[in-house]
């Protein structure tokens, strides 16, 4: 775009900025707004404003009502077996709650299902060790039995394609 029509000038930034804040003013939940305002901030240099700014939008949009849902979702797929979509959803809980054992327990049981079996090791390793450190053990036996299983299936010959 600033090919096409050449870079704003501080002038016109600050008038974009101030469009944005009327718009804003008039209607917060327009979040392209928020997103807009970002991206002049950051062409400012003003990296950590610019970060305030999209965190008005971000932490809302994820409450915890909204990230247990996603995890839900992918228990969901992952049940109907749409096993990248439930990946994706636990990814996405994964950022928001790290700690969360029925997620890390979802994680480790969904990568073993793909055949990844190194993730699927870890992410029941790190379930059990948070288990450990959250005195929860609500999910161990699925750690476990991750664990079992990717112990059973690394010890298999590889299949002879033929």
């Amino acid at each position: 775009l600033h090919e096409r029509i050449g870079k704003p000038t501080p002038a016109d930034q600050a008038q974009m900025l101030s469009y944005l804040e009327k718009c804003l003013s008039i209607d917060p939940s327009f979040f392209l707004g928020y997103i807009n305002k970002a991206a002049i901030l950051r062409e400012q240099g003003k990296e950590t404003e610019a970060v305030e700014v999209l965190s008005q939008i971000i932490k809302p949009m994820f409450n915890d009502d909204i990230v247990m849902a996603i995890l839900q979702r992918g228990i969901a797929y992952r049940v109907t077996n749409n096993q990248p979509k439930a990946l994706n959803d636990f990814r996405t809980v994964l950022f928001h709650r790290p700690h969360d054992l029925q997620n890390l327990s979802n994680l480790a049981a969904t990568y073993l299902d793909m055949g990844f079996l190194v993730e699927a090791d870890y992410y029941a390793r790190k379930g059990l060790e948070e288990a450990e450190m959250q005195n929860d053990h609500k999910c161990d036996g699925d750690f476990y039995q991750v664990q079992q299983a990717v112990i059973v299936l690394q010890s298999r010959p590889p299949m002879k394609l033929s």
